[in-house]
């Protein structure tokens, strides 16, 4: 268990690169030139991650009766930028991953 411990954060970071490699072996340049020109679906997912879906856990939380901690956990999970988990689930969706990746570099920055 201490070698887990030892070397967890760094099996996570290698986990996440290789997922994310293997996301994106498929994609060209051309895909992301397609995902530049065309700024506007950028916008409106980072509007949509940064405003829309905060506002809606706000709500969720402050309507359902829910403990502090599960309300605090979902406006927390809302207001954080899209990661990883994000771009597997457009992948696994057949969503437009030039797009996905784009808006989980965008967030990042």
């Amino acid at each position: 268990m201490e070698l887990f411990r030892q070397y967890e954060s760094a099996l996570a970071a290698a986990q996440l690169v290789l997922a994310m490699l293997g996301m994106g072996a498929t994609l060209r340049g051309s895909d992301f030139a397609g995902v530049l020109t065309n700024r506007t679906s950028i916008v409106l997912v980072l509007l949509l991650q940064f405003l829309i879906a905060p506002l809606i856990a706000a709500a969720m939380a402050n309507y359902l009766p829910l403990p502090p901690g599960i309300a605090f956990g979902i406006v927390l999970l809302a207001v954080m930028p899209s990661g990883a988990l994000s771009n597997l689930f457009t992948h696994l969706g057949g969503g437009n991953m030039a797009l996905s990746i784009t808006a989980t570099i965008a967030s990042t920055l």
